[in-house]
Parts: C-alpha cells; sequence; structure tokens
C-alpha cells in the first residue's frame, strides 16, 4: 500500500482483496496518507460492488474538535 500521497490502483476482480495499514497489526507511523483506488481489471468496464469489513478499526478521536470540517486526527474516507 502506498502511504505517500498518492494512490495505490488495485485491478478488481471478482476474488476477495484485504487492505491494512503498513506495519498492522502494530501502530502506524504519524501522518501517513494511505489511498487505494479500485479500477476494472485489464482496463475492461466493469461494473462493481464493495463490500467494507472492518475487522480491526482503531481511529483516534481528537475531543477538542469543534466545527464539523476539522479532522487532524484519523479518518476512514469512502467515496466513488
Amino acid at each position: 500500500s502506498a502511504c505517500n500521497g498518492s494512490a495505490t490502483k488495485l485491478d478488481v476482480e471478482y476474488t476477495e482483496q484485504t487492505l491494512f495499514s503498513p506495519g498492522y497489526p502494530r501502530h502506524y507511523n504519524n501522518n501517513m496518507d494511505c489511498m487505494w483506488e479500485f479500477q476494472a481489471a485489464n482496463n475492461k468496464t466493469a461494473s462493481f460492488g464493495i463490500q467494507v469489513v472492518t475487522i480491526d478499526l482503531d481511529l483516534e478521536i481528537d475531543l477538542e474538535v469543534t466545527t464539523l470540517n476539522a479532522c487532524d486526527t484519523d479518518y476512514l474516507e469512502i467515496y466513488e
């Protein structure tokens, strides 16, 4: 997985894939920015679904943050 600000492209086929942070199950380093981009395998047009199952999701939450858009700790973002 790339954690340097650029996305790792994953070819999606009809098989299960597992993503985890570098060094898992140990804690990852501060200020990591990990991104994964899913694309149809072999440059084909595909319609596929993604099921997200979290086995071990431990996000820090900053209780001092007072605005909804402020996020200076850990987060998980999924978008199309």
